[in-house]
């Protein structure tokens, strides 16, 4: 089978970051959730927080804890603990995806599975390995299968021939399988060469076909991104990596570091942006939408979040906060607070580092829509400002644009390649009660 080009595989990409993008099912949890006030909420944890996963879609928050041998799972529609995983071995490794929870225990090899809602282990087995696995994720959406990379021999620390394989587990068989290496020439590689002992984590997108990876934790220049391709096979690449923040966040065509965002053009070049020109602050990926979490405490009147849409960064929503509580919750001097932003449960919640309590604020999305613009990603509403006793119909609109005719709503989900600053005019056929017609021309712009 011939390799798919690079080019090719993008436009992949990015068909797969619209789709998820697109409005989710009615998740089991809607239901029960609570109402959070404008300025957020305190709740309380039993230990300091060393790692924060997102899991189940965006309504759970599966926590490490820096003392306690046991995984957290809490819940963001009813904000408390549905339970506790036990996890004696204190380097177990843990990745989430789908509604599953899989937990690998080093020592003794085993994998375990849990279905996120019940808490209930639905398989286990020990895992006849090559190598030591150091590292593995899934992605917010997929279920079916775990990508990890594993180390060849023992290792020095510090030294450069720490060699790395990817290992593939397929859910529920957990059949294991060695993807070859390719790079962009098409050249074929044994290992991933990396100068850490221990690598850092391996970040992916929704889909879980996308992973980066800082591999050299004394040269950050590079970042080693593997994409996954059909016929079992996964492209290594190395891009420009200009921050200090020690672990990308990747999600569909955006990694996230301190200070920066580095976005990937629809011709699959990458490009460096920096929101905040004059202080930059902390970025995460929002799960679910086209957008970015940016925090601060910029002063009194700068401190708290913005919600900054892709790839124009243009705000959607502010949410400020008081610089004590930023301070308590937010970027302090060089720490880096734990956060996880979900537009699935329209919610994202804050750690700092060492403290025992988490804030859990309101994103506001889906009813921010997008500011009136229309933003690849973001499903575009606007209501008509018509006169009463009339009939709409469109006549002229966008590919895939919707007018409820009894709401006089139009509705749009924005294609990702949306050429950027145009107006476009959207014809609409107006019936009156007497039978009488006329046009109406409504003006969306694109940012």
């Amino acid at each position: 089978m011939s390799m798919l080009p690079v080019a090719a595989f993008t436009g992949f990409l990015l068909m797969l970051h619209s789709q998820a993008m697109a409005e989710p099912p009615p998740h089991p949890l809607k239901a029960q959730q609570i109402s959070v006030p404008p300025e957020g909420f305190e709740t309380a944890l039993p230990d300091a927080v060393t790692r924060l996963h997102l899991a189940d879609n965006g309504w759970r928050l599966v926590m490490q804890f820096a003392t306690l041998d046991k995984v957290g799972v809490f819940n963001l529609a009813t904000a408390t603990f549905d339970g506790f995983i036990d996890l004696p071995e204190p380097r177990s490794l843990i990745a989430t995806g789908g509604s599953v929870i899989v937990i690998f225990r080093p020592d003794s090899r085993v994998l375990e599975v849990y279905e996120t809602s019940s808490l209930r282990k639905i398989k286990s087995a020990r895992l006849n390995i090559r190598g030591s696995l150091q590292t593995m994720a899934m992605g917010l959406k997929n279920a079916r299968e775990i990508t990890g990379l594993c180390m060849a021999g023992s290792g020095i620390a510090g030294t450069t021939n720490v060699q790395l394989s990817p290992v593939v587990i397929q859910l529920p068989t957990l059949e294991l399988s060695y993807p070859e290496l390719i790079d962009e020439n098409q050249q074929t590689h044994d290992f991933i060469h990396t100068s850490a002992f221990e690598p850092l984590g391996l970040n992916m997108d929704e889909s879980g076909k996308v992973a980066a990876i800082q591999t050299d934790r004394h040269n950050t220049s590079h970042l080693t991104l593997l994409r996954h391709l059909p016929g079992g096979k996964i492209l290594i690449t190395k891009e420009p990596y200009q921050a200090d923040f020690p672990e990308p966040i990747l999600g569909g065509q955006i990694i996230v570091t301190k200070g920066h965002l580095l976005l990937q053009q629809p011709d699959g070049e990458w490009l460096w942006k920096r929101p905040s020109e004059s202080s930059p602050g902390n970025y995460s990926r929002i799960f679910g939408y086209s957008a970015v979490l940016e925090r601060s405490d910029r002063g009194v009147n700068h401190a708290g979040f913005r919600v900054l849409a892709l790839p124009h960064l243009t705000t959607l929503k502010s949410i400020k906060q008081s610089l004590e509580s930023m301070r308590a919750f937010a970027t302090v001097t060089s720490d880096v607070t734990l956060t996880a932003a979900s537009a699935y449960s329209d919610r994202f919640a804050c750690i700092a580092p060492g403290k025992r309590s988490m804030r859990i604020w309101e994103l506001g999305l889906r009813e921010s829509a997008s500011d009136g613009h229309a933003i690849p990603g973001i499903l575009f509403k606007r209501t008509l400002a018509l006169p009463a006793g009339m009939s709409a119909k469109l006549e002229s609109a966008p590919k895939g644009m919707k007018l409820d005719s009894s709401s006089m709503t139009l509705e749009w989900e924005p294609p990702p390649d949306l050429a950027k600053g145009k107006v476009i005019k959207v014809i609409i056929l107006l019936t009156k009660s007497d039978g009488g017609k006329e046009y109406h021309i409504e003006e969306i712009v694109v940012p």
